[in-house]
């Protein structure tokens, strides 16, 4: 019984602290993964452009029409034999055609939409290395508020402490009012500081909800760097290269415009259909004495544009025009990603440094606050002297978590322009959404919706 009673007070008293179990990194990465509404939305869209693959390959297939009619037919005729007709009449018709061949523009029209239902899952892939990169921002950014809040509340409390030891001494005529005066303004600032604080963890916490869709409850700052050593920058260039979603966009983009113009040039060429059709007709007037129709009738239909004012070499022509654009963009997307590479390692580098001098400036900031303490109650220094060293301490500490925050965010940003920033890259718990299975799930579905 005891131990029980022990257990439910531990319990209790957990749940007054707020303590949470800690969430990973990972575990955020993949909420968002499930969560985040640009990136469902994204996948929809993806569905949508698969749609325009199996609208292409239609094409290629016949099409079946059958109609018909039942009703009434009055008729008056003059100079036959049959003067007037009021009787039932029905008829139908069934009718098939099939394309034969069109210049391949249905063919070109298929592969272009193939391309651009890649260029829609490499989108797809760009835009969740986005969200999952977001969400260890947003990660990171409520760990550095929330830990730049502590420092402001001791800061404040430290401050006020010596404020009031301050007016203590005053009232003893140990120092001036000039000192009190400057206590009371330093304490007035960390007060602001404090409330500043409060409002960057609650806008932090804000966005960290609206990526990942939870509440932000045991973040650490202690995550793991995904690199153990430092990046070099050839390799990750030319695996980026090879890897960065959008450098596939890119390339998806302009295999699609090579084959917008074979289809568009298709317009210039003869065009070949095979139609059949059959009909019947009973009843009103079929004149000559016939009771019924019976007819039936195949044909191949060859249709040759001679001029058709124009348009189509306009078409022609816009369509080279953005292949040349898309080129133009592919090539400059390399450069683009080329370049964030190099700065994305720089960045990080700059950043595994600045630990180091950060955590140097703390250990030194805080020597010398301890030291002046012991030099302002002998007299040596003054309060002024002291607070400098208050402050001096909290930007070395609040540097120091930026830098640590700076670190992992820009180790994830490394991952994000090789392309390794996936949920399956990164193996999170999650069903992923694949686009191409989803296209082989599809791409022959053509009598449902």
């Amino acid at each position: 019984m005891f131990r029980q009673l022990m257990c439910a007070v531990l319990v209790a008293c957990i749940a007054n602290t707020g303590f949470a179990q800690k969430q990973s990194i990972r575990q955020t990465m993949s909420q968002a993964y499930q969560y985040n509404k640009e990136l469902a939305a994204e996948r929809e869209n993806v569905k949508v452009i698969t749609e325009n693959v199996i609208e292409s390959f239609s094409e290629f297939l016949p099409t079946v029409t059958a109609t018909a009619q039942r009703g009434r037919e009055i008729s008056n005729r003059k100079g036959s034999g049959i003067s007037k007709v009021n009787d039932i009449s029905d008829s139908q018709t069934l009718s098939a055609s099939l394309p034969l061949f069109n210049g391949l523009g249905s063919l070109n029209r298929y592969k272009r939409e193939r391309q651009n239902v890649a260029a829609a899952a490499a989108r797809l892939a760009a835009i969740e290395q986005e969200v999952l990169l977001n969400s260890v921002i947003a990660y990171m950014n409520v760990v550095r508020e929330r830990e730049t809040l502590l420092l402001s509340k001791k800061k404040e409390a430290a401050l006020q402490k010596h404020y009031d030891g301050t007016k203590t001494r005053f009232d003893l005529g140990e120092i001036t009012q000039t000192d009190v005066a400057q206590a009371y303004t330093r304490l007035t600032r960390a007060v602001t500081e404090r409330i500043q604080a409060e409002g960057d963890f609650a806008t932090s916490q804000a966005v960290y909800m609206r990526i990942v869709g939870a509440d932000p409850a045991g973040l650490y700052l202690g995550v793991d760097d995904p690199f153990n050593k430092e990046p070099k920058i050839e390799p990750l260039v030319h695996e980026a290269l090879e890897n960065n979603p959008q450098i596939k966009v890119a390339h998806y983009n302009l295999k699609a415009a090579k084959y917008d113009v074979h289809n568009k040039r298709a317009s210039l060429s003869p065009s070949v259909t095979l139609e059949a059709d059959k009909s019947w007709r009973e009843g009103g007037f079929l004149g000559d004495g016939i009771s019924d129709i019976d007819e039936q009738s195949i044909m191949v239909n060859v249709s040759v544009p001679l001029y058709q004012a124009g348009a189509e070499y306009s078409r022609i022509r816009r369509a080279k025009r953005q292949r040349s654009k898309v080129r133009f963009d592919y090539e400059e997307q390399q450069n683009l990603i080329r370049e964030a590479v190099i700065r994305a390692v720089h960045d990080y580098r700059v950043s595994v440094s600045s630990i180091k001098t950060n955590e140097a400036n703390v250990r030194t900031a805080q020597t010398a606050l301890d030291g002046l303490n012991h030099e302002v109650q002998a007299g040596v220094r003054t309060t002024v002297d002291l607070l400098d060293a208050e402050q001096e301490l909290f930007e070395a500490q609040v540097l120091l978590l930026r830098s640590k925050r700076d670190r992992i965010v820009r180790a994830y940003n490394i991952l994000a322009q090789l392309g390794r920033l996936t949920a399956k890259a990164q193996e999170l718990d999650v069903p992923y959404f694949d686009a191409q299975q989803y296209y082989d799930g599809v791409k022959f579905d053509l009598v449902t919706f």
